[in-house]
């Protein structure tokens, strides 16, 4: 991660929007993991879709975020 191969930039804004504001997770992804919202190392998992309530809006991302600054 502080040693990028490469970058690539994409203009988001000449994209049009499609769905809503979160993740939609394609079928059999859930099934696959244990736990979205378990750490991996020093990585904590945090944001709108990895709250335990309110998934989706500022609320949840808020409880996400101070889940894992705990």
């Amino acid at each position: 991660m502080l040693h990028p191969t490469d970058v690539v930039w994409h203009p988001w804004e000449e994209k049009t929007a499609m769905g809503g504001p979160v993740a939609n997770f394609p079928p059999g992804v859930l099934s696959n993991i244990d736990d979205l919202r378990k750490p991996d190392g020093r990585i904590h998992w945090a944001g709108t879709e990895m709250a335990r309530e309110s998934v989706g809006f500022m609320d949840g991302a808020i409880e996400s975020g101070k889940r894992v600054a705990k």
